[in-house]
């Protein structure tokens, strides 16, 4: 009985293990997976409620915010630019994140699947037809990293 017991285990572990880097990646999708509902949960909350210090922690660190302006050293340039015209960038914000989000399409990359999960809000423009018919007027692109953690990596007007 000890004998079956240890060929069981044994080729239980032999079997399994897969080479490292497809576990690696696995596990990664898993653990960003996981980890998504919980993120977006409280990312929508401080945007509806226009969190500046909350943000800071969920938008990355080389966060696009529109089409020519990187964050510098501190993202008050980002709040700014939100508020401008009546606080129009917030309440985009808020509608492109009430219509869903998707995982990102490889067209995003060039036609490769991202090299980390990745999410696109609205949904709807994760439809390559959608950009280039100019149907989104702004988007934004989440990205896990290798910390462990979800970040806001683009939020821009589209298609202009």
């Amino acid at each position: 009985m000890r004998v079956i017991a240890i060929l069981f285990l044994t080729s239980v572990l032999v079997f399994s293990s897969q080479p490292p880097g497809i576990s690696q990646t696995r596990f990664f999708t898993k653990e960003a997976d996981k980890a998504w509902p919980a993120f977006l949960t409280k990312f929508r909350s401080a945007v509806r409620a226009r969190d500046r210090i909350a943000l800071r922690s969920m938008l990355a660190p080389d966060f696009l915010f529109s089409l020519g302006h990187h964050k510098s050293d501190h993202l008050d340039d980002v709040f700014k630019f939100w508020e401008a015209d009546n606080g129009s960038g917030w309440k985009s914000f808020n509608r492109i994140l009430n219509q869903g989000t998707a995982p990102m399409a490889p067209w995003w990359n060039n036609g490769r699947k991202p090299s980390r999960p990745s999410r696109v809000a609205p949904a709807a423009a994760n439809l390559r037809v959608n950009i280039d018919r100019q149907q989104i007027d702004w988007y934004a692109i989440f990205e896990y990293r290798e910390d462990g953690r979800w970040y806001c990596d683009v939020f821009q007007q589209c298609c202009d």
